[in-house]
Parts: C-alpha cells; sequence; structure tokens
C-alpha cells in the first residue's frame, strides 16, 4: 500500500501548505487554489486522489476551519502508515 505525503498545517498560512501539496502531488493534477474561502472544494479534489481515496480520510464538510480538516488528515495517513 502507499501511504501519501501530508504536511504537517501548524504554523502555516493556506497559501503555505497547499502550495506544498500541489507540489507533493502535481502529478496527480491537483489544482493550485486561489481561494482559501474555497478550501472545502480544493479538499475533495485531494480527497479523489487515489492516495487520499479511503474511508480513513475525513471528509472536508464535517470541518469548519482547514487547519482542523488538515491536521485530522494527517492523523489519517499517520494511521494508514502505521498499518502498513
Amino acid at each position: 500500500m502507499t501511504v501519501g505525503v501530508v504536511y504537517d498545517p501548524r504554523f502555516l498560512t493556506w497559501d503555505q501548505w497547499a502550495s506544498l501539496m500541489v507540489e507533493a502531488y502535481g502529478g496527480q493534477q491537483l489544482e493550485i487554489p486561489h481561494d482559501e474561502r474555497k478550501w472545502k472544494e480544493w479538499a475533495n479534489g485531494l480527497h479523489g486522489i487515489g492516495l487520499f481515496n479511503s474511508d480513513a480520510v475525513p471528509s472536508a464538510h464535517a470541518f469548519d476551519k482547514w487547519q482542523d480538516w488538515a491536521m485530522a488528515l494527517v492523523g489519517a495517513v499517520a494511521n494508514q502508515t502505521q498499518q502498513t
């Protein structure tokens, strides 16, 4: 099982964190986000990438802040890593 790379969002702005994720998954044609207010739409695009298409990956719609969702994503990926 291949496990994705997710950057810790603490101490990063939306633009910084999302840019790191876009760089890491550029081959998957992950869109560069231009509007932090639409972070849930962008998160849905990330969820569509095969590595993140799992029941363990949290839905952005369950969160009000992108940082909380990103931390939950870090936890989900960490759990997948421990299981492999």
